[in-house]
């Protein structure tokens, strides 16, 4: 009877509803075009310059070949741009045989081994709700860049929520993204032998 009583009660009481969203996810494929990459940590955003960075890599290399030739692996950091510079190793690629016999032994290819992009205090960095605002880097950012282009985030832990709303507004515009989680502490950086980015 005490039984009946309590199964009663539990009948009656009103029910709580969670609520569980759905969002349908696009097929992924490899990003093929121009990526524009955006940093999320400490549950903020700042635009990374990627391209421009790289591109002072490049020039710096050129400037050293001479030396990477007769040392070998050459370190350097360029930048910052925006809040950001990047620490970088460039050197000889090691030689097959068929390398020796198409090109001869003196000819050398020299590429970029591996680079991190290290922030700086400086860097622009948003809020969502700054984010959001007409006028914020973000907004501003998003302008500049083709529905053809891919909005890469590099996404910590601490901003899991952050993407989440990031990635309703950039897709409500017709933006494809692309997300790259890091582990707290972890660099940004990448190396020809890493991956490329999965876009939706």
């Amino acid at each position: 009877l005490q039984l009946q009583g309590q199964l009663a009660r539990l009948e009656e009481a009103p029910t709580e509803r969670q609520t569980l969203e759905h969002q349908v996810v696009p097929v992924t494929r490899v990003v093929d075009g121009k990526e524009w990459h955006f940093e999320l940590r400490e549950n903020r955003i700042s635009y990374i310059p990627l391209d421009e960075l790289i591109e002072q890599v490049m020039n710096r290399v050129r400037q050293r070949l001479q030396w990477i030739a007769q040392y070998g692996d050459y370190e350097g950091v360029v930048g910052p741009v925006a809040g950001y510079s990047v620490r970088f190793l460039a050197g000889p690629d090691q030689r097959t045989i068929t390398d020796e016999l198409t090109f001869g032994r003196s000819q050398m290819r020299i590429s970029l081994q591996k680079w991190e992009l290290v922030p700086s205090t400086l860097n622009n960095r948003e809020t969502l709700e700054q984010a959001q605002i007409l006028g914020s880097m973000f907004r501003t950012e998003l302008q500049r860049i083709s529905r053809e282009d891919t909005i890469t985030f590099w996404v910590y832990p601490d901003s899991f929520e952050l993407y989440s709303s990031l990635v309703r507004i950039a897709q409500a515009e017709g933006y494809r993204i692309a997300a790259r989680p890091l582990p707290l502490g972890k660099l940004i950086g990448g190396s020809p032998q890493g991956s490329r980015s999965l876009g939706q």
